[in-house]
């Protein structure tokens, strides 16, 4: 049921993205829509560091997620796309390297635009670097450490985020391509627990997906 409910997370937002663009009918004639499903693995999450003097550090571990595109080309070189993923890590509190506090699920779920550009124009196999702007929904932190220690829940800020991706993709199949690719957001997100303290995480998470592109 869990997973069923991260789906139709994803799918609702980009539903209505699909009818927004689909309803440009004359862009639609003029380019080329695709659609893409991927798995992905949060590569890194970066530490912060809370005390340096005592060895304090907030660090979050790789981890999943899923994803779905929606590009479409202006021309062969030049591609709009918007994507929404859901990534999950779990993060701690590490005292010289050895884990003092569970600080449970950390669940980013970015919403993107990005402009691409395929310098080798598509063939069987397509290049591509892309640059554009995120909205990140970050999930506040909870666990039974954070209860024991009289934290409480810590409530993490969403932020907007640059970000930067390159992939490649491959044709297998007439209108499918089997596509990698990595991105980079630099974000960093304010949060605060029951006692009132701030403390800026430094997340910039690199996120590495594999996954089917359907051209239409």
């Amino acid at each position: 049921m869990a997973r069923k409910g991260i789906v139709m997370r994803l799918v609702r937002p980009f539903v209505g993205l699909m009818l927004l663009v689909a309803s440009g009918s004359a862009l639609a004639e003029a380019g080329k829509f695709s659609i893409g499903v991927w798995g992905s693995v949060v590569a890194k999450v970066e530490s912060t560091t809370v005390d340096a003097q005592n060895g304090v550090n907030v660090d979050f571990a790789s981890g999943w997620g899923e994803a779905l595109t929606l590009g479409y080309g202006f021309s062969r070189v030049i591609e709009g796309e918007v994507a929404i993923s859901d990534l999950r890590s779990t993060g701690r509190f590490d005292v010289y390297g050895t884990k003092a506090v569970d600080l449970g699920k950390l669940e980013m779920r970015p919403v993107s635009a990005m402009l691409k550009v395929h310098p080798l124009c598509p063939g069987l196999v397509d290049i591509w670097v892309g640059a554009g702007g995120a909205w990140v929904w970050i999930s506040d932190l909870s666990s039974a450490d954070l209860s024991t220690a009289g934290i409480g829940r810590v409530t993490v800020k969403s932020r907007a985020a640059f970000v930067a991706a390159l992939g490649a993709d491959f044709q297998i199949a007439p209108h499918v391509r089997l596509g990698l690719e990595g991105r980079y957001l630099p974000l960093k997100a304010d949060s605060h627990g029951v006692s009132g303290t701030n403390q800026e995480l430094t997340l910039n998470p690199i996120v590495v997906s594999a996954g089917f592109r359907f051209s239409l």
